[in-house]
């Protein structure tokens, strides 16, 4: 299947009909999609997502190429691949102004694998993340532009229930550049977040409902923070372990270069500059 040239937008002026978060407005790409399809040269913006991928029917959600889109001015997602989504490519796609993360994998139900979001760039996300990994089987991210986040600019946590990540597998994470993002504590969706708390221009919160393994980052730029440049965080027991960061250079921040919250696990470094913060 071949969608290609379209723009498409809606009505839509909020994220949820009367403010009801069971009553969803609207995606403009969801379902499954198959094997092997093509998502090229379109426009999303005025839905509540841009896209929405999972394997809800059972007919399968593998290999989907997504190329030269555009996903703006959403009220949430700009595009997630979710339950079951295997093997999809997201390269050279634009993201702006959406609502929750630009760009993520979320493995709720059956597990997501291989999701890959490359050389794409992402600005002034306003709730969430620009990138976000939520369990999965080895996702990746490289070659990304990210600006201007409200909340963190990168995000992997276990925020959220779900299948968590494998074990064995590495989400690996390179070549990213992430200006003027995170926040600290304080008003909602000010100088805080939604809630009014503290995340990092790149956050790494293993926060309730399952381990976070073997999370690489390497050849990371991370400029202007707002807040803490890298925030790691762990509750509930879980732990936090093989987190690797390897060439990052940290320039910049109102906190922190690296804050450690609760961590239980292990780090390694390679290469680490930190300069010009404020902690």
């Amino acid at each position: 299947l071949l969608v290609q040239g379209l723009y498409l937008t809606s009505a839509c002026r909020q994220r949820y009909y009367n403010q009801q978060d069971s009553k969803q407005v609207g995606k403009a790409f969801m379902g499954g999609w198959g094997t092997g399809s093509v998502i090229r040269d379109c426009w999303a913006e005025h839905f509540e997502c841009g896209g929405w991928i999972a394997d809800y029917s059972g007919q399968g959600s593998r290999d989907l190429l997504v190329e030269h889109c555009r996903f703006r001015n959403n009220y949430a997602e700009g595009l997630n691949c979710s339950q079951g989504s295997q093997g999809h490519t997201i390269r050279h796609c634009s993201f702006r102004n959406n609502g929750d993360d630009d760009m993520a994998s979320w493995s709720v139900g059956k597990r997501t694998a291989d999701i890959s979001f490359s050389y794409c760039t992402a600005e002034n996300n306003w709730r969430a993340s620009s990138l976000g990994f939520f369990g999965g089987t080895a996702p990746s991210a490289h070659h990304l532009a990210i600006y201007d986040a409200l909340e963190s600019g990168v995000r992997v946590n276990a925020d959220f229930q779900g299948t968590g990540f494998t074990a064995y597998a590495i989400v690996d994470i390179h070549d990213v550049t992430i200006l003027h993002c995170g926040c600290v504590s304080g008003t909602k969706g000010q100088t805080g977040d939604f809630w009014g708390n503290a995340q990092g221009a790149l956050n790494i919160g293993n926060t309730q409902y399952y381990n976070m393994p073997n999370v690489h980052l390497t050849d990371i730029d991370i400029t202007d923070s707002r807040g803490n440049a890298v925030y790691v965080r762990s509750s509930g027991g879980r732990n936090v372990s093989g987190l690797a960061l390897e060439r990052v250079a940290i320039n910049g921040a109102k906190g922190f270069g690296i804050y450690y919250s609760g961590a239980i696990g292990d780090v390694t470094y390679c290469d680490l500059t930190i300069s010009n913060c404020a902690k």
